[in-house]
């Protein structure tokens, strides 16, 4: 079953638990074709669509953001700003974009897309989360993603 094939069975499965007075013909209305799935474009896209397939299968998931926050000032009406500053991040560069915990495990995951490298503070960061005996992966697509979910958290 592809990621998006499974997506749409969580997201009925979930739609019929939150409507049980359903009747099987309504059901079938919401057979997957009415589920907004929009084909990723980023990976801030892959990563928002992770986080809503983890919530349906019982997972927590995170986003770390690193990369400070936009300090937001309201210029003038029709000004238009040229730089935006930020407020850094106390947290560290090269931290894994996702950090996704079920059933007493903990997976830190860097979700790259196109052509998309790691950086070497990300290469250092892999190295520690590694070297203390933790999962550390790498994916561009959502199928490598529901690989690499099973093989964590469905393996007996």
């Amino acid at each position: 079953m592809t990621f998006k094939q499974e997506y749409f069975a969580l997201k009925l499965a979930e739609s019929i638990e939150d409507h049980p007075n359903w009747t099987p013909e309504q059901n079938e209305m919401y057979n997957g074709h009415s589920f907004k799935y929009e084909t990723p474009r980023s990976a801030t896209d892959i990563e928002r669509i992770i986080k809503e397939y983890c919530r349906m299968k019982g997972a927590v998931c995170t986003k770390v953001y690193s990369g400070g926050r936009p300090i937001v000032d309201d210029p003038a009406p029709g000004i238009i700003k040229a730089k935006v500053k930020f407020i850094p991040s106390t947290t560290r560069a090269g931290t894994s974009d996702l950090i996704i915990g079920k059933d007493e495990k903990i997976l830190f995951a860097e979700v790259k897309y196109g052509a998309d490298t790691q950086k070497p503070n990300q290469k250092l960061f892999q190295k520690e989360v590694e070297r203390c005996r933790c999962d550390y992966e790498i994916f561009r697509t959502l199928d490598e993603f529901q690989t690499i979910f099973k093989q964590h958290y469905e393996t007996i």
